[in-house]
């Protein structure tokens, strides 16, 4: 990519309390996607872009990555006054445009806010058509805005009138690699990552024989994270299987014969990933070791898990997952999740995307020949 530079400055902060995840991660997929879109409308904006953290948040996705372009993270702490206007909860809808920005009162006026927290998706859909070299829209001199978002429009980005020639001629995009491609942008895995996942994943799943196919099944914050609902391996198990189905359709469709095979499992429930373990033995590649704790600490049963090690470690294992998810060759997602379309999407490939939900009987529907396509995956739950 050619950057043009600019004697102004977007500012990325993510609004993660109220969306329970960690240590594998799904504040991490909504902060990625927004990553990932904010960076873009930096670059269509001609302006320098930086992340920020709040002292008292959860780490950035700076805990998992070096950077390979230039350092993003932004170097001083912000006001109080201008960080007590974003929105605290993830659970904030913004009635602002997506393209649009609130100037700060005086003495502050040379900054914005940006809100795209839970925007209503008619009103993302600006991005799809509105001309973001005047972003925010009748406020492009202001000389510094501060975004905030849980959403993502890589792809509607990618593909609007005003930009297509931009970022098919100027930066060799097209709208199914933009947001892996703006993601190997911002972040290469740290060492703490690749010593998480090279040995173990990523080397396994490089092996050119073996036929990959990714399995995410999400079964949601108050089961798996909030232990407030008592369900059984045998239960979680029966749950998953039109992804079991999925996944056998698209060995039998695609898997050439005598040929291994590989399910890669990743899951918000750890008795789910060792039930599934038990079940399928060799055949199954997952971390069935792995402590599943909650982004806001307050909600875990153990303080310590609120350390700042810990959060650092979990950021890392999100991203890890993520990537050692993006390396097979078919990606069965939950619908309703942000994390395993991350994941897919990270791969640059389309026609691997197959789309299920916990429980809803539509395996034999969509797979093995009815992928999800990529403007409907686009568009689908925190976008991308």
């Amino acid at each position: 990519m050619n950057f043009k530079k600019r004697q102004v400055d977007l500012v990325s902060h993510q609004c993660t309390e109220g969306t329970p995840r960690q240590s594998r991660n799904n504040s991490t997929a909504d902060h990625i996607i927004g990553l990932v879109t904010q960076f873009y409308l930096a670059l269509l904006g001609q302006r320098a872009f930086t992340a920020f953290t709040p002292p008292d948040h959860p780490p950035g996705l700076a805990a998992a990555c070096d950077f390979p372009f230039f350092n993003w993270t932004h170097p001083q702490q912000l006001p109080y006054t201008l960080l007590a206007s974003l929105p605290q909860q993830a659970t904030s809808r913004t009635e602002m445009a997506p393209n649009a920005a609130a100037i700060y009162p005086d003495p502050y006026e040379h900054y914005a806010l940006h809100n795209m927290v839970n925007p209503l998706d008619r009103d993302l859909e600006l991005l799809e058509t509105a001309d973001m070299a005047d972003f925010p829209v009748g406020n492009a001199s202001v000389p510094v805005v501060l975004s905030t978002t849980n959403r993502g429009a890589s792809y509607a980005l990618s593909r609007n009138p005003h930009h297509k020639e931009q970022f098919w001629r100027e930066y060799g995009l097209r709208p199914e690699t933009a947001f892996m491609c703006g993601f190997w942008s911002l972040c290469s895995p740290n060492a703490a990552v690749q010593a998480k996942y090279m040995k173990k994943f990523w080397r396994p799943l490089q092996q050119p024989e073996l036929l990959k196919i990714g399995i995410q099944v999400r079964f949601g914050d108050q089961l798996a994270f909030l232990h407030k609902a008592d369900m059984s391996p045998a239960a979680l198990l029966a749950m998953a299987t039109p992804y079991f189905e999925c996944a056998s359709a698209l060995e039998e469709a695609f898997a050439a014969q005598g040929q291994p095979v590989i399910w890669y499992i990743i899951s918000d429930s750890g008795t789910f990933r060792r039930a599934a373990k038990d079940l399928y033995g060799d055949k199954v590649l997952t971390d069935d070791e792995l402590q599943l704790m909650h982004v806001a600490c307050h909600l875990n049963d153990d303080p310590s898990l609120c350390k700042d090690s810990k959060l650092q470690a979990a950021v890392q294992h999100a991203v890890g997952e993520m990537l050692t998810f993006s390396l097979t060759d078919y990606h069965i997602i939950t619908q309703s999740s942000g994390f395993g379309r991350v994941g897919a999407w990270l791969s640059g490939r389309w026609g691997n995307i197959f789309e299920l939900a916990p429980g809803a009987w539509d395996a034999a529907r969509v797979c093995p020949r009815r992928p999800t396509s990529p403007k409907k995956s686009a568009s689908h739950w925190s976008r991308i």
